[in-house]
């Protein structure tokens, strides 16, 4: 049986991952706008949704169902990396979507990721997979 902490981590982390495809749905034209003049197509952008989404929700269903601790480590560090882009990008007014969708879905994932650093998750994170 997996522990509450576990259980937090996943379920708060998978709603971020909702909330960014809310986000891509809401800031469409404007993500196609931007490949555009980027000179990329349509094809570019859901490349990229696509790789961002399925490595993130891979990650954390690694940590939450596999009892990887690598992995664990790998998903704090895209986040530590991530959040101070998405700030930046509130700052500079450039994010797609809803801006306070934007900040709810970085505090989730920070938020799903405090879960992890508990002793009840980093032991049964250290008792092996499965």
């Amino acid at each position: 049986m997996r522990p509450r902490s576990i259980l937090i981590f996943e379920r708060l982390f998978l709603a971020s991952l909702a909330i960014g495809l809310v986000q891509a749905w809401l800031g469409w034209d404007a993500l196609v706008g931007r490949a555009a003049a980027d000179g990329h197509g349509l094809g570019m952008v859901l490349t990229l949704l696509g790789l961002t989404f399925f490595t993130l929700a891979g990650l954390a269903l690694l940590v939450s169902r596999g009892r990887q601790a690598s992995a664990k480590w790998v998903l704090t560090l895209l986040c530590a990396l991530g959040l101070p882009l998405v700030l930046a990008s509130l700052r500079r007014g450039s994010i797609v979507g809803s801006h306070p969708l934007a900040l709810v879905q970085a505090g989730l994932q920070v938020a799903s990721l405090l879960p992890l650093f508990t002793g009840e998750a980093r032991r049964w994170l250290a008792s092996g997979r499965f």
